[in-house]
């Protein structure tokens, strides 16, 4: 399968970058599924909005964006805004908490859920998301809803599958976005 791709300029990206190359099948699709599991990185959680947006770019384009937490958060709102998934599904049989991507422990809740509105669905996963940049910048644009209250959940209540996460032990200097 031959990938075709387009440049896109992002606004968190330092002086001299010209732009990221983005999957053209990302950009184009009436439909974006995504399965992620619930893991911390250097955005302090990746779940179905960054996975699908760090996974549209092309080879090395993954890492350019990994530019400080600041400019990384602003880069993943901004993509999302054109790749972001009609159907978010998180695959919350296993996450990991810690030290993540590798060195964190694996957390078993046995539990999944799905949203047709990916941010309200990343926001309701176990840290207070006004505190995830991308989240937040998403919020903020009017582009999906992260404040809590504003978002009904149906089936189980957020309340009884809820789980206090050990974050990354850089947890604080993720915070740095703002």
């Amino acid at each position: 399968m031959k990938v075709t791709a387009s440049k896109l300029k992002l606004p968190g990206l330092s002086n001299g970058h010209r732009g990221s190359t983005c999957r053209r099948q990302s950009l184009k699709a009436t439909t974006e599924y995504q399965l992620p599991c619930q893991k911390h990185d250097f955005v302090i959680t990746t779940l179905s909005i960054k996975n699908i947006v760090v996974g549209s770019l092309v080879g090395r384009e993954k890492w350019r964006i990994h530019q400080g937490h600041k400019a990384m958060n602003l880069n993943i709102a901004a993509l999302a805004r054109k790749v972001m998934p009609n159907l978010s599904v998180i695959d919350g049989f296993q996450g990991m908490e810690g030290d993540d991507p590798v060195g964190g422990d694996p957390v078993d809740l046995r539990i999944a859920a799905a949203s047709t509105f990916p941010v309200s669905l990343d926001a309701v996963m176990g840290f207070n998301p006004l505190d995830i940049g991308y989240l937040h910048h998403l919020n903020e644009w009017g582009v999906g809803v992260a404040d809590l209250n504003g978002i009904e959940v149906v089936g189980l209540p957020v309340e009884k599958v809820k789980r206090k996460f050990q974050p990354h032990p850089r947890y604080r200097e993720m915070l740095n976005w703002r």
